[in-house]
């Protein structure tokens, strides 16, 4: 997917920017992705840029954004079990959807549980309560019999109000139920 500065509404972050004008200068097409290899090995570093490019793209008809879309998302899958930084990959599962799949939340439970003196990212119950698309039996159950270390009543409620499927509903309500007596 082919972009050009004008399609961004802030400078990228250095080192792309510099990368983008010496090899397609101002007005050149380039795909982000490949500047993102060719500049960097600091994968942290590129998924800070192309993670918020999604927001950032303008001047851009919405197939093309779709494309851009797919495509960031297909880097940021294919690379997100080498990301270490949990706030990044926080960031990342909260707001772009062809993100947030198991083994994407996997991975940033594993992260978690190995480094969960980090107060600035939610823990992976608040992750999975927003990430609809992933509100099936496994998760569920997963969380229902994680010896409770990530449940509070305000997050269950919130939980309970956004589900689906009536069986996982009335296992939390349940759950929530028998907590509380």
């Amino acid at each position: 997917m082919q972009i050009t500065l004008n399609n961004i509404k802030y400078a990228p972050d250095e080192p792309f920017y510099s990368y983008i004008l010496e090899n397609y200068e101002e007005d050149g097409y380039f795909d982000p992705i490949e500047v993102c290899k060719k500049s960097t090995d600091n994968l942290n570093l590129i998924f800070r840029w192309i993670s918020r490019l999604d927001w950032e793209i303008t001047n851009i008809d919405t197939n093309g954004a779709v494309k851009l879309s797919k495509h960031i998302s297909g880097y940021l899958n294919k690379n997100f079990a080498n990301c270490k930084d949990l706030k990044l990959l926080d960031l990342i599962l909260s707001t772009n959807l062809d993100t947030q799949t198991d083994v994407n939340l996997k991975h940033y439970i594993r992260l978690y549980e190995t480094d969960f003196q980090n107060n600035d990212v939610q823990n992976p119950f608040e992750i999975w309560a927003n990430l609809g698309e992933l509100h099936n039996e496994y998760w569920s159950e997963y969380f229902l019999n994680k010896e409770n270390k990530y449940l509070t009543n305000s997050l269950i409620s919130e939980l309970i109000f956004v589900l689906k499927d009536s069986k996982i509903k009335e296992k939390w309500m349940n759950f929530q139920q028998m907590n509380n007596n």
